[in-house]
């Protein structure tokens, strides 16, 4: 008998719908009883929902998302950069082939950062079409005659597409690039993507020439997985740049780094910035061992500010 019920169950679950009973299946649904009201669609007797429809794009509650036709048109206009930003945002999974072209041409010439990067967003999620806007942004970094801009927009976008493959355009980069403006952003791109195959750029980005490549370094190293070169974060505990030195210190802490330690007590006792003192004493406290602790006690005598007091104490107490 149970053994019935089981195929009569599976029966009923594929059976067609007019094998129930009609007051199962309502005839007629009114406008006012489909949520968001008559601008639903209504086809068989019900509410029809689509969350996405080819033509007119995202159909869900709130979401004003645009239609590809108004995505076009939003894109060759004059409209504030808010404006197009929210469009593209709605628009994730509209398909204008009219506006691959577009969004590039923004990603290399809007003077908006939020609309750069949304650009990049939306471009890195067609299929039938990112592989040419990659050739297009890695041409235009890799050309010497175009302006600094452009190669520094070009870097960013490829980071913001998230695909290794852009890994070895971001680096090359970084090992040639005249401007420093487009090294750094090739090692913010390197950190967006996010590959193993970068970290040896980023460990020759911490040994630039130009601090603000350096800086932008650092800056990322916390955000990669597996980077684990501190002798390349070292000679920035000596960086003339006190932002630099705050970084460096605060890397090779998390990296509990203990051949950084004769460098960071250094930096603890005689740092003319408060920040960089503050920061060494923290990376003192996460290596730990008997010479930071040992620097640590020396230190929390002699210190006279007391921000940094509180920074070894808290140090010593972990």
């Amino acid at each position: 008998m149970k053994n019935l019920d089981v195929i009569l169950f599976s029966a009923a679950l594929l059976a067609p719908a007019a094998l129930f009973p009609a007051a199962l299946f309502p005839a007629e649904v009114s406008a006012q009883a489909c949520p968001g009201g008559p601008q639903y669609d209504q086809t068989g007797g019900g509410c029809v929902f689509r969350a996405f429809d080819q033509t007119r794009g995202e159909l869900s509650p709130h979401t004003q998302a645009p239609s590809a036709d108004s995505l076009e048109a939003m894109l060759n206009s004059s409209a504030a950069p808010s404006q197009i930003a929210s469009m593209l945002e709605y628009g994730e999974r509209v398909e204008c082939t009219a506006c691959i072209p577009l969004l590039e041409h923004r990603i290399l010439e809007d003077s908006d950062p939020t609309v750069r990067e949304l650009a990049a967003w939306w471009l890195r999620r067609r299929p039938l079409g990112f592989g040419a806007v990659m050739h297009d942004m890695s041409t235009v970094l890799a050309n010497p005659s175009e302006t600094a801009t452009r190669r520094e927009r070009a870097a960013a976008a490829i980071g913001e597409f998230m695909d290794p493959h852009g890994v070895d355009h971001l680096g090359q980069a970084i090992m040639t690039d005249v401007a420093a403006n487009v090294r750094a952003a090739a090692v913010r791109g390197i950190a967006r993507i996010n590959a193993s195959t970068g970290l040896p750029f980023l460990s020759m980005a911490l040994r630039d020439s130009d601090p603000s490549v350096q800086l932008a370094a650092v800056s990322v190293i916390l955000r990669v997985n597996f980077f684990s070169d501190t002798s390349a974060v070292l000679p920035l505990l000596a960086a003339s740049d006190p932002a630099l030195r705050r970084h460096a210190a605060n890397v090779v802490g998390a990296l509990r780094a203990t051949d950084a330690v004769p460098v960071l007590t250094a930096m603890l006792a005689g740092d003319t910035d408060r920040g960089a003192r503050q920061t060494a004493a923290w990376a003192l406290g996460q290596i730990g061992g008997t010479d930071a602790l040992t620097a640590l006690t020396a230190a929390g005598t002699a210190e006279h500010d007391s921000l940094v007091r509180d920074a070894i104490e808290h140090a010593l107490s972990r």
